[in-house]
């Protein structure tokens, strides 16, 4: 039987003891819910700067390094737990981008990635995007996105964390109107939690 993980994924403009405790919560949250031992993985990338993102040219090798190392990240579970592991992505803010385009960047170094649910939080990924590129290398992805996001409402990148995905089928890409969350309210227990349990506990 395949094994599974469930990675966890935080934003900028979040120090590392910030991440840790939320991710960690929600972690000790899923493994009191769930009747087995859960393996969950938290990627920690560090406090970056939302400036050193979107400047042309420096961000998008600023953006683009930590999908890499997100990238690197996967292949090493799944040479740890073999080729058919299930891997779950839990994501939050700039972590919405970092997990969605390593699905379908690629470089001489690394592959692209394959997840099974994915969860967006507050995304930054483009509310116009249609998953045509990113097909094959998802099962299914919950959008959880609120009108009372006004960082999403505000950012330079997509809105997804703010109107949802415009092309989401409802089948394979869901919406979830969290509104009137904020930003942070994903990053802390509430009605957000028990709808990520569900999700990532299908079949």
């Amino acid at each position: 039987m395949a094994e599974r993980v469930i990675v966890l994924v935080h934003g900028i403009h979040t120090s590392q003891k910030r991440a840790k405790t939320w991710m960690q919560a929600l972690d000790n949250y899923l493994d009191s819910r769930h009747s087995g031992n859960l393996d969950v993985r938290k990627f920690m990338y560090g406090w970056i700067s939302g400036f050193s993102i979107r400047f042309p040219f420096v961000g998008y090798w600023t953006r683009h390094h930590y999908v890499r190392k997100f990238q690197k990240f996967i292949e090493k579970i799944v040479k740890e737990k073999g080729n058919d592991v299930i891997i779950d992505v839990v994501c939050h803010s700039f972590g919405t981008y970092i997990t969605h385009f390593s699905m379908t960047f690629e470089s001489s170094r690394r592959a692209k990635a394959f997840f099974n649910r994915i969860v967006y939080m507050g995304g930054i990924v483009s509310a116009r995007e249609n998953f045509k590129n990113e097909e094959g290398h998802f099962k299914q992805a919950l959008n959880l996105w609120s009108g009372g996001d006004d960082v999403i409402r505000i950012a330079p990148f997509g809105h997804s964390g703010y109107r949802g995905f415009n092309n989401a089928d409802g089948e394979v890409v869901i919406n979830k109107d969290m509104t009137p969350f904020n930003h942070n309210d994903y990053t802390m227990y509430g009605n957000a939690w028990p709808l990520i349990y569900e999700f990532l506990s299908q079949a």
